[in-house]
């Protein structure tokens, strides 16, 4: 019987999550692969990194009408409602 297919994003969710790292460590481990040469790997960490602050950022305030809470209605424009720190 063979093992289910777990992918590298996957695995990255579950470790972060069993072992509660936040996007400060994500983003250290990205540096860590980079430097190693895994661009692939370093890339998935600090996708990672930005979706667990998005999620946290939204848990903290009421998601905006216009953006849904991410300070940005399309990549290159910010929310002219929102004031983000970005």
């Amino acid at each position: 019987m063979n093992a289910p297919f777990i992918s590298p994003l996957d695995r990255i969710r579950h470790h972060a999550q069993v072992r509660g790292h936040g996007p400060e460590e994500l983003r250290h481990r990205a540096t860590i692969c980079e430097k190693l040469g895994h661009t692939f790997m370093a890339e998935l960490y600090r996708d990672e990194a930005e979706v667990r602050e998005l999620l946290a950022r939204l848990a903290r305030s009421a998601p905006c009408g216009t953006c849904g809470g991410t300070g940005r209605v399309a990549w290159d424009i910010p929310c002219w409602r929102c004031v983000h720190e970005d």
